[in-house]
C-alpha cells in the first residue's frame, strides 16, 4: 500500500513553530496536557532519601546514602509535575551523558545514571552524584564581595574546569554562583549540566529559545540565538561570576527577568570600581572584558581568561586592555544606532548655535520612547514566558487537565481563562502565551481524536483572539502573529479540509520566508506544516519538493537526528509513498527508527511513532521477517492503531492485515 493517506498509521502531525515562549506546540498536546498525576517521591533502589538540597528548573536534588557503600550521595531526580514536558526529560538524559564524560577534580563527579521508575509514564533519568559538604557560591557571596584575591583563587580553578569542559566539547550554558559548589576542603566545583551543549550533537534547543539565568548569561542566549552559542557564553558567564564576587551583586540585575535580559542585550554593566572602590584595577578589567557584548572581543577560551587572572594572582601585568569612555561610547553608539545618531544630531546643534535645539530634544524624547517600546515588546515576547510557564502553566493547567471528567475540565479551563485575564491584564505575550496552552487544553480533552463541537469552538475562539491581540500589537510579521496564524490554520484542519489547510499555510510560509528568512524556526516550521498537508492532500510531487527542501535547512541548523527533523523527514517519506517509490521512502523510515532509538531509547515518544511508521511500511512492502523481530514492541502499537480506527472500515482492514501477516511472520495465532 504506498498510499499514505490511506494508511492507519499515526501521521505526523503538523507542528507549532520551535519558538517555544510564546505558545505550547499543538505537535506535542497529549505530552502537554497527559493525564498524570504527581507521585509520591521514591529512591531508586540502593538509595535512601535523606533531606532536600534544592530545586531547579528540571529537577530536585536530595540527600541519600548509597546504603552499600554507607556514603552520602547527591540524588538528582526529574521533578514529578514536569514529566509530561518531553525536553525536560531529554535534557536530563542529556545531562548525564555530559557529566558522566567529564573527569576533573573541579567538575562535579557523577557516580551513576539510571531511570527511576525503570517503566511506565513517570519513567525518568536519575543522577547520582558526589555530595559536596560545603553549601554553594551562591550562599557565600550573599550580597556581600568578597577578597579580591579570594576570588582570583576560585576564578582560576572554575576557568580550568570549564577550559576541560570546553575541550572535551561541552558548553555549560548555565554558570552562576548557585552552580558552584564547594567541597570540605573550599575547592569549588561546577555543577549542574542540565543547560550544556555538547558539540559533538545536535542541541535540544532551537534558534529563538532562551536558556540559561538572565543574571548571568550572555547576549547571544539572551537573543535566542542557539548558532551564536560556543565557548566565549561560558567566558561571559565567568566574568559574571568575577563580578558579583568582587562587587556583591551581578552585572545586571533589574526588578524583573524581562528587564535583565533587556540590560544584557542593551546596556552596558557598572564598572566595579564604581560599586566598591577597593577592586583591582586589574581584576575589573579582567571581568569588563569577559562582559564583551561581542563574543570575538572577549577572551579567546576560559583558559586564557583563567591564566590572566594567574597573572594578577603572580604580580605580573595582564594582557587585557580596559576600555576607556570613547570605546564604551562607540560600543553604545553600535548597539544603539538611533539613539546615537539624534545624539550627534544634538551635537552639531549645539556646536553650530542652531536654535532648533528644543525641537530636536522633543523629536529625541519621542524617537527613543518609541525605540523603548518596540524593544519592551520585543523583548517581552521572547522572554518573559519562561518564568510564567514555570509558575502559571505548570501549577494551574496541570491542575485542571487531573480533574477527572470532560465537564470539570471544561469547567477548570473556563475559570484558567478568567484568571489568567486578571493576572496578566496589559501583559500581551504573556496572556497569549497562557490563553494558547489554554487552547491547546481543550483540544486535548477528548484523547486520541478530534475535539468535540464544544471543545472545538472553544479553542477556536482562544486561538482567534490571541490572533487578533498579537496582529494588533506586533504587527503582521512578528513571529508570533505568524505562529498564531498557524495555530488557526492548525486547528481548522481538524475538518479534514486539507486543501484549505496547504493553502492557509502556504500564505503564512511566504510572510514568514518574506519577513523572517528561510532559517529562522518560525519559517521551516511552516513550510513543515504545508508539506504535511500537502501529502494529507495527495499533492505528492509538490510534497516532496517542499519536504524535502525544509529537510535541507533543518539538517543543517538543527543536525540529522533531532526529533522535529525526524518529523519532516517521515512527511518527505509520506509524500515519496504516495509518488510509488516505497524503497526511498522505507529507507527514511528506517533511519528514523534506527536514530531515535539510538538517541532516546526504546520508550521515548519519537522512538515509538518511528517504529510504527517504520514496521506499517515493511508490512505494506511484504516484508513481515524483519519486523517480527520487534514483535513485542510492534505488536502492541499496531493493535492500538487497530482500536483507534475500526470505525472506519477501510482503515480497520488494513490495520488487521498488518497485525494479520506479524503474526504470521511471528508464528504466533491470529487473535483477531
Amino acid at each position: 500500500m504506498d498510499d499514505p493517506s490511506d494508511s492507519t498509521s499515526s501521521k505526523t502531525l503538523p507542528e507549532a513553530p520551535q519558538h517555544s515562549t510564546l505558545v505550547a506546540s499543538p505537535s506535542g498536546l497529549d505530552a502537554v496536557v497527559r493525564e498524570t498525576f504527581a507521585r509520591p517521591v521514591s529512591a531508586p533502589p540502593g538509595y535512601e532519601l535523606r533531606e532536600e538540597l534544592g530545586r531547579g528548573a528540571m529537577g530536585v536534588v536530595y540527600l541519600a546514602e548509597q546504603t552499600a557503600l554507607r556514603r552520602p550521595v547527591a540524588l538528582k531526580l526529574v521533578r514529578a509535575e514536569i514529566l509530561w514536558k518531553e525536553r525536560v526529560v531529554e535534557r536530563a538524559a542529556d545531562e548525564a551523558v555530559t557529566v558522566a564524560r567529564l573527569q576533573h577534580p573541579n567538575i562535579v563527579q557523577i557516580f551513576e545514571v539510571g531511570t527511576w521508575p525503570e517503566t511506565g509514564p513517570d519513567a525518568a533519568p536519575f543522577l547520582v552524584l558526589e555530595y559536596l559538604s560545603g553549601g554553594t557560591l551562591a550562599t557565600r557571596l550573599a550580597g556581600t564581595p568578597q577578597s579580591p584575591k579570594q576570588a582570583a583563587f576560585w576564578l582560576v580553578a572554575l576557568a580550568r574546569a570549564v577550559q576541560y569542559a570546553h575541550e572535551q566539547g561541552v558548553i555549560h550554558r548555565d554558570l552562576k554562583p548557585a552552580n558552584i559548589l564547594f567541597a570540605a576542603d573550599g575547592q569549588p566545583k561546577v555543577s549542574d549540566f542540565g543547560l550544556a551543549k555538547r558539540l559533538d550533537v545536535v542541541s535540544s534547543s532551537m534558534s529563538g529559545e532562551i536558556l540559561g539565568t538572565p543574571s548571568y548569561m550572555s547576549p547571544e542566549q539572551a537573543e535566542g540565538s542557539a548558532s551564536g552559542i560556543g565557548p566565549g557564553t561560558d567566558v561571559w558567564a565567568l566574568g559574571a561570576i568575577l563580578y558579583e564576587c568582587l562587587t556583591g551583586r551581578p552585572p545586571f540585575k533589574a526588578s524583573s527577568a524581562v528587564e535583565t535580559v533587556f540590560q544584557v542585550i542593551g546596556t552596558e554593566p557598572v564598572l566595579p570600581r564604581a560599586l566598591v572602590t577597593t577592586v583591582p584595577k586589574d581584576l575589573e578589567t579582567i571581568a569588563m572584558k569577559c562582559l564583551r557584548k561581542e563574543p570575538a572581543h572577549r577572551y579567546a577560551s576560559a583558559a586564557a581568561m583563567a591564566d590572566d587572572v594567574q597573572r594578577f594572582l603572580d604580580g605580573r601585568p595582564i594582557l587585557a586592555r580596559p576600555v576607556g569612555p570613547l570605546g564604551r561610547a562607540s560600543r553604545w553608539a553600535s548597539r544603539n544606532p538611533l539613539a546615537a545618531g539624534l545624539a550627534t544630531g544634538l551635537l552639531v546643534a549645539l556646536v553650530g548655535g542652531l536654535i532648533g535645539m528644543g525641537i530636536l530634544l522633543r523629536q529625541a524624547r519621542t524617537a527613543q520612547t518609541r525605540a523603548e517600546d518596540l524593544n519592551a515588546k520585543w523583548s517581552e515576547s521572547e522572554a518573559a514566558a519562561q518564568s510564567v510557564l514555570n509558575e502559571f502553566v505548570i501549577d494551574e493547567l496541570y491542575a485542571a487537565n487531573a480533574t477527572a471528567d470532560p465537564p470539570a475540565k471544561r469547567a477548570r479551563l473556563r475559570a484558567l481563562v478568567a484568571k489568567a485575564r486578571v493576572r496578566f491584564k496589559g501583559q500581551i505575550a504573556l496572556l497569549t502565551t497562557v490563553l494558547n496552552f489554554i487552547a491547546n487544553a481543550y483540544n486535548a480533552i477528548k484523547p486520541g481524536g478530534p475535539p468535540e463541537p464544544e471543545d472545538f469552538d472553544a479553542a477556536k475562539a482562544l486561538y482567534d483572539e490571541v490572533w487578533r491581540t498579537r496582529l494588533d500589537a506586533f504587527g503582521p510579521d512578528h513571529p508570533g502573529t505568524l505562529q498564531s496564524v498557524n495555530n488557526r490554520v492548525w486547528h481548522q484542519s481538524w475538518d479534514g479540509d486539507y486543501r484549505k489547510a496547504e493553502q492557509g499555510f502556504h500564505e503564512c510560509y511566504s510572510n514568514s520566508l518574506r519577513s523572517l528568512g528561510p532559517k529562522h524556526s518560525m519559517t521551516f516550521t511552516l513550510q513543515h506544516n504545508r508539506a504535511w498537508a500537502l501529502v494529507n492532500d495527495k499533492q505528492y510531487e509538490e510534497a516532496e519538493r517542499e519536504a524535502r527542501a525544509c529537510l535541507k535547512v533543518r539538517e543543517e541548523l538543527q543536525g540529522k537526528d533531532y526529533p522535529q527533523v525526524s518529523n519532516t523527514r517521515q512527511v518527505l517519506a509520506d509524500a515519496l509513498m504516495g509518488l510509488g517509490r516505497g524503497d526511498e521512502a522505507r529507507k527514511l523510515y528506517a533511519y528514523n527508527r534506527t536514530s531515535t532509538f539510538e538517541l532516546y531509547g526504546p520508550d521515548h515518544a519519537s522512538t515509538v511513532k518511528a517504529l510504527e511508521r517504520w514496521a506499517s511500511a515493511e508490512l505494506d512492502a511484504g516484508n513481515a521477517a524483519e519486523v517480527a523481530n520487534e514483535y513485542d514492541r510492534v505488536e502492541p502499537l499496531l493493535r492500538k492503531t487497530y482500536e483507534a480506527v475500526k470505525g472506519d472500515p477501510e482503515k480497520a482492514r488494513i490495520a488487521l492485515e498488518r497485525l494479520g501477516k506479524l503474526d504470521d511472520a511471528a508464528g504466533r495465532p491470529r487473535s483477531r
